[in-house]
């Protein structure tokens, strides 16, 4: 008789496992870099007014807490020892996040106020 549960959970197990390792990988190449333009993040302040600006102050944090959430993601291993393995991919992928903020952010800064995109 075939255990129908078991398998399931075991799939999950190991389909979490390739994720994870897949996206922490991923994470911790762009995290190299990252470390490095977080240190030069600082510059985004220089032009007067920046440091009012929402869009250059959320472009700031995104950027300087990349680095961060590649760290934290790497306790997406705790829960999945833990067997909580719905959890730890979902916290594996966490400096998604401020990529996609980091992305669009770009384009908005770049389609409404820089006025580069022609093609848009």
């Amino acid at each position: 008789m075939i255990d129908i549960e078991n398998n399931t959970v075991d799939a999950l197990r190991k389909n979490s496992r390739a994720v994870i390792i897949v996206s922490n990988i991923f994470f911790i190449f762009l995290a190299i870099p990252g470390i490095v333009v977080a240190f030069k993040s600082f510059i985004l302040f220089d032009t007067p007014g920046a440091d009012s600006n929402p869009v250059v102050i959320i472009m700031f944090l995104s950027i300087v807490s990349f680095p961060l959430s590649v760290i934290l993601s790497l306790f997406s291993w705790v829960l999945y020892f833990y067997r909580k393995y719905k959890a730890s991919v979902i916290i594996s992928f966490l400096p998604f996040i401020n990529v996609l903020v980091i992305a669009i952010i770009t384009f908005i800064s770049m389609a409404f106020f820089n006025e580069s995109l022609d093609w848009f």
